[in-house]
């Protein structure tokens, strides 16, 4: 199934699979999960939880000659998954506090990622939600290729890659029809794999998301990979 445009953006977390809304198809009848549990599950998320498997390549041009082509592509993979992880993060714990530190430390400010990332949050904020991993957590990022954009500055690059995922939406505690305990919004959590090509720009920071997640998107339902190309 193809989804096109910002129905399958932002991070393509559980966001991908249900869009933020307060239309509260949350199943009073699943099992409730503790709020006080997800510090803990945060952690685990920003340090283990992406699976990686690296067959980059860089398209349009060889790196600086003091870097090897598989040095460049390691280096601007690791900082691709570290933008990653910290965005799971913001969508696993949503807050309003130093917000616009929190996303500029994954995207240039003022640009098309950062307003997106920060209405996002914004809008699980207002709806009472976030995001949880699921149990089995079958999430995994596969970096398929790098793309230059700017030889031979070689600071603008095209990311294109796979995300297994079946993360689920919640309610979290304070909104949720049970009391004291999150519950899944209805439809989220089911397994589905996503390819995506986003674009990062290597600023004095380091590397930064900036254009729109993504413009287009194709997501393969009930799949744990993406086709190959």
């Amino acid at each position: 199934m193809r989804r096109w445009g910002a129905s399958a953006a932002f991070v393509a977390v559980a966001l991908a699979v249900a869009a933020c809304s307060d239309d509260d198809t949350a199943d009073p009848t699943a099992v409730a999960t503790t709020e006080s549990t997800a510090p803990a599950e945060t952690s685990e998320a920003t340090t283990s939880t992406t699976e990686v498997t690296t067959t980059s390549s860089s398209t349009a041009t060889a790196p600086p000659p003091t870097t090897s082509v598989g040095q460049f592509d390691a280096e601007v993979t690791a900082a691709f998954l570290a933008l990653e992880d910290k965005a799971l993060a913001l969508l696993m714990n949503p807050t309003g506090s130093d917000l616009d530190a929190a996303v500029a430390d994954i995207a240039v400010p003022g640009s098309p990622y950062a307003e997106e990332t920060s209405e996002r949050i914004q809008e699980l904020i207002a709806n009472g939600q976030l995001v949880r991993l699921n149990d089995p957590n079958l999430r995994s990022v596969t970096v398929e290729e790098i793309e230059i954009l700017d030889p031979p500055n070689n600071t603008h690059v095209n990311i294109t890659y796979c995300l297994v995922g079946n993360e689920l939406l919640m309610k979290s505690a304070a909104s949720s029809p049970i009391p004291g305990s999150s519950i899944p919004v209805g439809g989220t959590g089911e397994l589905a794999a996503t390819r995506f090509t986003l674009d990062l720009v290597l600023t004095p920071a380091g590397w930064r998301h900036s254009g729109s997640p993504s413009d287009a998107s194709t997501t393969y339902e009930g799949a744990d990979a993406c086709p190959p190309q």
